[in-house]
């Protein structure tokens, strides 16, 4: 009887060391397979990065070049502005050769007529 007891207990000594074995197998499939996973994903996770850092810099580049274009549309705006200045200066000159012009027609008329006066008497 003590025979079968040892027997029994190798037995189940042998079970349980499977049992331990089989559990032990299966954390370390299970683990395996989450370092894939993580692994994939990290993967994944850097060639987000690299589409980002791309986009990143396209989104630099077109701010380039809507810097460089309100640059240059600020500089035409300028001369433009230049252009009006002087073009005001030049009626201001015209408006006063005009107002002169009227000033010595107006006085050339007031001549006349009083020539014209001094004719009829």
């Amino acid at each position: 009887m003590l025979q079968t007891s040892v027997d029994l207990w190798y037995v189940s000594i042998s079970i349980g060391v499977l049992v331990l074995v089989g559990f032990i197998s299966y954390v370390l499939l299970k683990v395996g397979n989450l370092v894939t996973d993580f692994s994939s994903t990290v993967k994944e996770v850097n060639h987000k990065l690299e589409l980002m850092e791309e986009t990143v810099n396209l989104a630099n580049d077109s701010m380039r070049m809507v810097n460089e274009t309100i640059r240059g549309v600020m500089e035409v705006v300028d001369s433009i502005k230049g252009a009006v200045g002087d073009l005001i200066v030049e009626l201001k000159k015209i408006s006063g050769l005009i107002s002169g012009l009227t000033g010595i027609v107006g006085g050339l008329s007031s001549s006349l007529d009083l020539l014209k006066k001094k004719g009829k008497k």
